[in-house]
């Protein structure tokens, strides 16, 4: 087979792969003689697209087509015998473009040497060698010392000037206990908030986003239970402070109507992004990528980890194996975006009749590589009886509103600093939020 078709099989072979679901590094044109294969890729990833039905579409609509036709999208998509061999593939298509660089290089240093001074040639030929080696070598993009010591140095002012100016550092929930022992959610962490069913998780997280929003960090949230118009309705609760339950059973009045609509114009423009599908680890890495580039999102939130499907069948005979990969994906995501990371997960059975105070990372369902990955870990339950002093009657809040649900969050894991604890909270179930304990 000759170069240019051994070329080729490589260029087919990688846009394959990223088609069934492969998550490779971002690569620019000049990795492909085909440009018709640099456009599909291109295509796939800022459309979020895979399928290539679905691709011929969005490509139609872009007007696109015609250098892409559907029958070499099925081809291409079919090539690759699976999204396993886009390491191969990868690997070949760097060698091939590292070749073509020298080819050209050579010629180029050729053309030089009858017209160029043979110092100043040596000077060009040991400069042009050095790029080359510095862009395409397996030490590109390791930092040396001296770059973390700045990169601190940068971070450490930053975190000096919120702190005198009474902010935090980093991105703030509105729930102060929480704020203060996290410093606000700061880049390049992943957060884990664990509950039962029903404990409210969700309604943190969308309370959380709002709080961002109203600072102006963008959010994108995934949300593998829930649907975009159920979390867009439940959002409106939370804002505008309309009974949830008579959203639900349409016992509305014109009052209820109006505060409504004067939420969804004002929920619209928040730079919350929304997104119901069913991705799989590859796909949502590759979305979180997109949002950052293209909606400079700054926070990312997950619901919830346990639900992230399966990429392999491997990962569908082994639950531990399928959500401890999901896990490695929220700590690539979250320092390969510079962004923070949310994820929600459920808890065990053994945590139902254990009070919030009881709880602990061994009740995370199946999430054993969880604990490992996470910065930070809180588990929300019925407020009850906390590890606590019995005589520290601070932990004996009651709630003075019905329609208010005590409820503990449980630190277990604290990274930055601040040893771990315990946060009492009120949820207000008719709204989705959280309060305060000493909320009146």
């Amino acid at each position: 087979m000759s170069e240019l078709l051994e070329n080729d099989k490589a260029e087919r072979g990688l846009v394959s792969c990223v088609l069934q679901g492969a998550d490779i590094p971002e690569i620019g044109p000049d990795w492909f003689t085909d440009s018709a294969l640099w456009e599909l890729l291109e295509a796939s990833r800022i459309s979020g697209r895979t399928n290539p039905a679905e691709l011929a579409a969005w490509l139609k609509g872009q007007g696109k087509l015609d250098r892409v036709p559907p029958a070499f999208m099925v081809e291409v998509y079919r090539f690759a015998p699976s999204a396993a061999s886009s390491g191969y593939y990868l690997e070949e298509c760097r060698k091939a473009r590292l070749k073509r660089r020298l080819q050209a290089f050579a010629s180029s240093i050729l053309a030089k040497v009858a017209t160029t001074d043979p110092d100043e040639l040596n000077v060009l030929i040991e400069k042009d060698v050095m790029g080359i080696s510095d862009d395409l070598g397996d030490s590109n993009g390791v930092p040396s010392m001296n770059e973390a010591a700045h990169a601190v140095l940068a971070e450490l002012e930053t975190r000096v000037q919120a702190k005198s100016s009474g902010v935090y550092p980093g991105i703030p929930s509105g729930i102060k206990d929480l704020d203060d022992a996290t410093n606000g959610f700061q880049p390049g962490r992943v957060y884990v908030f664990g509950a039962r069913p029903g404990m409210g998780k969700t309604s943190l997280v969308r309370q959380i986003m709002l709080k961002a929003a109203s600072h102006g960090f963008g959010s994108y949230f995934l949300n593998l239970e829930m649907s975009a118009a159920q979390t867009f309705e439940a959002l409106i609760s939370t804002q505008q402070q309309v009974d949830f339950g008579a959203m639900q059973s349409g016992a509305l009045t014109d009052w209820h109507f109006n505060k409504i609509q004067r939420g969804m114009k004002e929920l619209v423009s928040l730079p919350i992004h929304c997104d119901d599908r069913f991705l799989k680890v590859p796909q949502i890495e590759r979305m979180v990528r997109k949002m950052v580039r293209q909606k400079k999102i700054k926070l990312f939130c997950l619901d919830y980890i346990q639900l992230v499907p399966a990429s392999s069948s491997e990962e569908e005979r082994n639950p531990q194996l399928r959500i401890g990969n999901a896990s490695n994906m929220l700590v690539r995501i979250a320092k390969e975006n510079n962004i923070p990371v949310i994820a929600l997960a459920q808890l065990n059975r053994e945590a139902e009749s254990e009070p919030a105070g009881s709880l602990s990372r061994k009740h995370l369902r199946d999430c054993g590589q969880i604990e490992q990955d996470a910065w930070f870990i809180g588990l929300l339950g019925d407020h009850g009886n906390p590890k606590a002093d019995q005589d520290d009657d601070t932990f004996a809040v009651q709630s003075r509103d019905e329609k208010c649900r005590d409820i503990g969050l449980v630190i277990d894991k604290n990274r930055s600093g601040r040893p771990n604890g315990y946060i009492k909270l009120r949820f207000q179930g008719q709204f989705l939020r959280f309060l305060p304990a000493t909320y009146e």
